[in-house]
């Protein structure tokens, strides 16, 4: 028997606490600090870069979790004001990233337990 493909089955519907990757992408595009381009002969001067890392991993007997990461890129340690609003976009960056985990986290929980639902009632019906 085959093991079910988990990301085509259906998705719990969407509740308003969560946001979808694109509201994410726009609320992120807002947030960022003007940063004026740095001209450079060679471009290879790093310019300001905001990176989310959301990574999920899967036990046995916990299920799905995820871990959050948030990294800023090309901010002059010198200057405190762009350090200030760099970390404030990170903060607000973080939290809007932590809630997309903890949506994904939970429809991969829900398809593994209606996959091992289907898989425990086939089995029942075979006998």
């Amino acid at each position: 028997m085959s093991t079910p493909d988990l990301h085509r089955l259906p998705v719990a519907p969407r509740t308003e606490e969560y946001v979808t990757v694109a509201e994410l992408q726009a609320a992120i595009a807002q947030m960022l600090p003007d940063f004026p381009e740095i001209p450079t002969l060679d471009a290879t001067t790093p310019q300001p870069t905001l990176r989310i890392r959301i990574e999920h991993s899967r036990t046995i007997k916990d299920g799905w979790g995820y871990s959050t990461t948030v990294e800023m890129d090309g901010i002059d340690a010198g200057d405190r004001q762009r350090i200030d609003k760099g970390l404030e976009l990170i903060s607000d960056t973080l939290v809007k990233a932590r809630k997309l985990a903890e949506f994904e986290r939970d429809i991969r929980n829900h398809r593994d337990a209606a996959a091992k639902e289907a898989t425990a009632h086939i089995a029942s019906n075979a006998n």
